[in-house]
């Protein structure tokens, strides 16, 4: 008969930048059934749809391996058994996932320069990730790859953020459902090389006590 799905796990799907297993639950499952998984279109992602060899559990049970990307969205499962017999399509979400930063480029900035682009490389990163520079979001863009995967974000730091040598806090923030903030990484404030203009007194009247001396 024709093949009907009751539900998937997980459900929410957390996304991720590799494959994952969904289970698919019903009835009238038959060995050699595909799984034709479709997505919407997200940002400058484009929809789309693949159908997949499904692992065969028991006429109630499919396994199918897919990569759901990390942009929350709605999702659709349909089972097709041999003969090209189709269940009706079921939904299912995907979430965020917490985002993780890899990298910095660059690492590093010299305390007085002037504003400069930062990119954040890292994973399960989406299209809604944003950049905070101690702990202050800032407008951040993103590269997306031709799969749909965010692979890195971008955002301008200005002068002000960089005048003075120390540390500075960068996390990614992947808004709900799901997502959240990831752990910190350190961008280095280096001091700049020491410049003198003037000294005064100049020329100092010497003394047989301590005078003071301004640079």
């Amino acid at each position: 008969g024709t093949p009907s799905i009751s539900s998937v796990s997980p459900n929410p799907v957390t996304g991720a930048n590799s494959a994952q297993t969904l289970n698919i639950y019903g009835s009238r499952f038959v060995s050699g059934a595909q799984v034709k998984l479709a997505w919407p279109a997200v940002g400058v992602a484009s929809a789309g749809s693949a159908t997949l060899s499904a692992t065969f559990v028991s006429s109630s049970q499919l396994h199918v391996s897919g990569t759901f990307g990390n942009d929350p969205c709605t999702w659709t499962a349909q089972v097709i058994n041999p003969g090209n017999v189709s269940s009706s399509t079921y939904s299912f979400s995907v979430q965020a996932p917490i985002p993780v930063i890899q990298s910095l480029s660059p690492a590093s900035a010299t305390a007085g320069g002037a504003a400069f682009t930062l990119t954040v490389n890292g994973v399960t990163f989406d299209q809604g990730s944003v950049i905070l520079w101690n702990g202050t979001s800032l407008s951040t863009s993103h590269t997306v790859n031709a799969g749909g995967l965010t692979t890195a974000i971008f955002a301008t730091i200005p002068a002000s953020d960089i005048a003075s040598a120390g540390t500075a806090q960068v996390t990614v923030y992947n808004p709900s459902p799901g997502g959240g903030t990831s752990s910190a990484a350190s961008f280095t404030i280096i001091a700049g090389t020491p410049s003198i203009s003037s000294v005064s007194p100049n020329p100092v009247t010497g003394a047989n006590s301590a005078q003071t001396f301004t640079v």
